[in-house]
């Protein structure tokens, strides 16, 4: 009886270590389930996050080239040149410009609408500056304004949000560059999405000029010349007429390569 008793006190007691020991290793086990899932979790929200920007600069990229690439810019002036003579031989010159309106309206034309805004005064500045460049200076009453220097390079900052849960894409834009005679290269249009974060991406539309543009990208036609005289003064009024067309080709439209993210279908992995 005794020793049947000894036995069944020894054999409780393994038991109890046994149950404690089973218990801790589940314990433990738990323990590194739960960390795993948490370590999990995070890599997948973070790699998430890197898919909505990626997705975002990548949107941003293709919608500017969309917008851009193809369209046409088109401005006309007309350029009233009235040269007064004498009879003593002095001469006088006055000059002055008026906007040729489009089919469409406007001062030019842009064959775009969200972008037109922002573009459209730097695109009539640069047309300004050829034009003065090409005809000399302009009567100071003249509506059309008159440009000494060469204009200043257009830089944009913009945001743009798609809304919902896709986050904000900033975009630094230029336009324009700082040379002495205005040329293509001056309506170049370069996008910086994300300037110095993680998906940074640049897009580049390349203008050029249609073909057989002269000095300055326009094309210049004499629209009528007359000549008067009266009390020995006499008068030759010239009405010339400028057009300029600029176009950002689609095979011109350069985006950088912007490195996918890692798929998130494994995070969970």
């Amino acid at each position: 009886m005794r020793r049947a008793a000894e036995k069944l006190k020894s054999h409780s007691g393994a038991t109890i270590l046994f149950a404690l020991l089973v218990f801790m290793l589940c314990i433990l086990a738990g323990t590194g389930a739960l960390t795993a899932a948490a370590a999990n979790s995070g890599r997948y929200t973070h790699l998430k996050e890197d898919q909505q920007q990626y997705l975002s600069v990548s949107s941003a990229a293709n919608l500017l080239k969309t917008e851009l690439s193809g369209k046409t810019f088109t401005a006309k002036v007309r350029v009233t040149e009235e040269v007064t003579s004498d009879s003593s031989g002095a001469t006088t010159t006055k000059r002055t410009a008026e906007w040729v309106a489009p089919a469409g309206g406007g001062n030019s034309s842009y064959d775009g609408d969200n972008l037109k805004t922002l573009l459209i005064g730097q695109l009539e500045q640069l047309f300004e500056y050829g034009v003065y460049s090409s005809a000399g200076p302009l009567d100071t009453t003249s509506t059309f304004h008159v440009i000494s220097t060469h204009p200043t390079k257009l830089e944009k900052k913009l945001t743009l949000n798609a809304g919902g849960d896709i986050p904000a894409v900033t975009a630094n834009l230029t336009m324009g560059t700082d040379a002495s005679d205005l040329t293509a290269s001056d309506f170049t249009i370069t996008v910086v999405l994300n300037d110095g974060q993680k998906y940074a991406t640049t897009l580049t539309l390349v203008a050029t000029f249609a073909a057989g543009a002269g000095e300055n990208g326009l094309n210049s036609t004499q629209i009528s010349q007359e000549t008067t005289e009266t009390g020995g003064v006499k008068t030759t009024t010239t009405v010339t007429e400028y057009a300029m067309e600029v176009r950002w080709l689609p095979g011109n439209a350069h985006v950088a390569a912007v490195p996918e993210p890692p798929s998130t279908t494994g995070a969970g992995g």
